[in-house]
């Protein structure tokens, strides 16, 4: 879990009403910089442990026990 990748997201233009936009692969979440397969990973493992166990194993990556609190929100909605 303490891989990281740069992505590149690549930014169009909208010939029609001149907005940017970004192209972002399948793998990311939007508005995150964690991988849905991280959070998916974090949110599972909430079902047997600590949000404080949780946040000391994705030490390296700085997840933060109140960011695994957003993520299991957002996944049971």
């Amino acid at each position: 879990m303490e891989q990281c990748y740069e992505v590149v997201i690549r930014r169009l233009l909208c010939a029609e009403c001149g907005k940017t936009f970004g192209l972002i692969p399948e793998f990311i979440e939007k508005y995150c910089r964690y991988a849905k397969g991280v959070i998916q990973f974090a949110v599972r493992m909430l079902a047997r442990h600590t949000y404080e166990e949780i946040a000391e194993w994705f030490s390296a990556s700085c997840i933060e026990i109140m960011t695994l609190h957003r993520w299991r929100r957002r996944t049971a909605t």
